[in-house]
């Protein structure tokens, strides 16, 4: 009545009719319906009611013909032909899942109870959760305030928040309803989401997801996904605006943009999934760059850091990305990209000190076959490219020396695969 809606109620239990029979049942439960929109490829869901058969087969089985594989905290399954295969054989109310799909669609469906109460016990470390109820509401607002300092990171689809000294930083903004998210602790912690400030619909606009991304920027998002917190960026020559962007990448293939909104800000990095579409996406231990897009100049700045390396659900804080990379401390050749290649590849180098680089490519025969660089450098770092459109297939070797004065010769030697 206070709603003005009529629902559809379940009994707790079920008796056949009698004729002039009695039958006591405990409670009526409210049915809850949902409806998911789901996009190309990876969604982070979670469910706030499920139908009675939760199996995963049972769930999806509106979109069985457009659904590829269902992905939880540590277990998963896939569609094969028209049979789910994997430890994941049923959902719950207390997970998220990324549900990876082949093109756009909706998941509808319906169940009971809605229990916004619920009780989430989390381990210490990274948990996929769900949230447990339509609406939305703030990150800080929906942690009770006795566990809040033991959670160091909330992680969604392409966004994230990070606990820190000064606060709540980064482009998450709410907690919402059919969403999933990994929240990271640093003890094992029980809790229930305060849900006193529930919005029924957003009523923030969060710039990040709504600014439209410039063209030739664009990303798959992953189920592997990291973030770089980014404080500034400092240029040689002006300084970053609000409406620039940053753009991560692992060797030349995008991984994630930012707009600029002048604060801090989480720079997402996506990962290798070992899908086609995630290909040349980084994978553990491999260190992702960064570059400034101009919105006004439409220029494109390569950025500079001591950047961490990348592992899945990372959350790493740079002071500042600069223009002016810094100095290197050592003498080395980077890894070739890509390797194997077909027929260029960029080798980076970097060199502490003014000295003469020699970097020259030899086959299985010890002969030379091309000589990229050879001359006096000062102190940076570099890259050179070896266009082996004219050269055979098969393999050969890279050799960097760097010789001066008053220091001892440093050669090193990497494995080339040209593969045509």
């Amino acid at each position: 009545y206070s709603e003005g809606e009529y629902f559809d109620v379940y009994p707790s239990e079920n008796y056949p009719f009698e004729n002039n029979a009695i039958f006591n049942i405990d409670e009526l439960v409210l049915d809850f319906s949902y409806s998911i929109p789901l996009h190309q490829y990876n969604n982070l869901v979670s469910f706030y009611v499920l139908t009675e058969d939760n199996s995963v087969s049972n769930v999806m089985l509106d979109i069985q013909d457009n659904i590829s594989y269902v992905i939880g905290e540590s277990e998963s399954a896939q569609l094969v032909g028209d049979d789910w295969t994997g430890s994941l054989t049923s959902l719950d109310l207390y997970s998220g899942y990324w549900l990876n799909l082949i093109d756009s669609d909706t998941l509808d469906g319906s169940g009971h109870p809605l229990n916004p109460d619920r009780v989430y016990n989390l381990h210490s470390g990274a948990n996929l959760v769900s949230f447990p109820s339509p609406g939305s509401v703030g990150i800080s607002a929906g942690l009770p305030d006795d566990i809040e300092d033991n959670v160091i990171a909330v992680i969604g689809e392409g966004e994230s928040f990070l606990n820190t000294e000064e606060g709540w930083q980064g482009s998450l903004n709410t907690f919402d309803g059919l969403h999933g998210y990994w929240i990271i602790t640093n003890a094992d912690i029980s809790f229930s989401y305060e849900l006193d400030s529930l919005m029924t619909l957003s009523r923030s606009i969060n710039l990040y997801k709504t600014a439209e991304k410039p063209l030739g920027f664009d990303f798959i998002q992953s189920s592997q996904q990291a973030f770089y917190f980014v404080e500034n960026v400092e240029l040689l020559e002006g300084e970053i605006e609000e409406g620039d962007w940053i753009i991560s990448y692992c060797g030349n293939t995008v991984t994630g943009s930012r707009l600029w909104l002048g604060r801090t800000v989480d720079i997402p990095v996506m990962g290798a999934e070992g899908t086609p579409v995630t290909a040349g996406y980084c994978e553990a231990n491999d260190t992702p760059n960064f570059k400034l897009f101009k919105s006004a100049s439409q220029e494109l700045i390569s950025l500079h850091a001591d950047i961490p390396k990348w592992q899945s659900n990372g959350i790493f804080q740079l002071n500042a990305l600069m223009e002016s990379a810094p100095i290197p401390t050592e003498y080395g050749m980077g890894s070739a990209y890509p390797n194997p290649f077909n027929p260029i590849t960029q080798i980076g180098y970097e060199t502490a000190a003014e000295s003469n680089i020699e970097i020259s490519i030899f086959d299985l025969r010890g002969q030379k076959v091309a000589t990229l660089v050879n001359e006096f450098t000062k102190p940076g770092a570099y890259s050179t490219t070896w266009d082996a459109a004219i050269i055979s297939s098969g393999v050969y070797f890279v050799h960097f020396t760097a010789t001066g004065e008053s220091m001892a010769a440093v050669s090193q030697i990497q494995k080339l695969m040209l593969i045509k």
